[in-house]
């Protein structure tokens, strides 16, 4: 298999598995910090840990598909940083640092889905790169952190 349909493949991987998360969070438990402390780590790890591992390992395909100039050091320290976020959740999972820490690390890994939805966005509109990431990413982003917020705001309202 050619690392572009890695690339690819990756990608649908991604977002079967915040699906999945979602259902799992919704069919294990009605209590709003329970579902989201079932969710949380599973988007950060699915998102973060694996769009770190492609940016790392297969940073110049990613490059490519989205159409950016070649940057292997910044492709690389922008997987890294998606990898220590993806570290942390599962640190956190492990420890049980439990509701605090969970609502933490996600509101990181919202705000950073928010901005590279717009970074994808200002690509398209003001390089004109019209790859299907950076058509599809900003929309991908808001569906996203709105879903998201939908679970966690009940439970900060619960936690309160």
């Amino acid at each position: 298999m050619n690392m572009l349909k890695i690339c690819n493949w990756l990608e649908i991987i991604r977002w079967i598995l915040v699906i999945a998360g979602f259902q799992i969070a919704y069919f294990v438990t009605a209590s709003p910090i329970q579902r989201f402390n079932i969710l949380s780590p599973i988007i950060i790890i699915v998102l973060c840990g694996l769009t770190g591992i492609e940016s790392v390992f297969l940073g110049r395909v990613a490059i490519n598909q989205s159409g950016y100039p070649r940057s292997d050091r910044y492709q690389i320290q922008s997987g890294l940083n998606n990898l220590a976020l993806a570290l942390a959740a599962i640190l956190a999972w492990l420890c049980g640092w439990g509701f605090w820490a969970n609502i933490a690390l996600m509101s990181a890994a919202l705000i950073f889905f928010g901005l590279s939805g717009i970074n994808h966005g200002l690509s398209a509109i003001t390089e004109h790169n019209y790859q299907w990431k950076n058509l599809f990413r900003p929309l991908m982003s808001l569906i996203l952190i709105i879903a998201v917020l939908m679970v966690m705001l009940p439970a900060l309202a619960s936690a309160q």
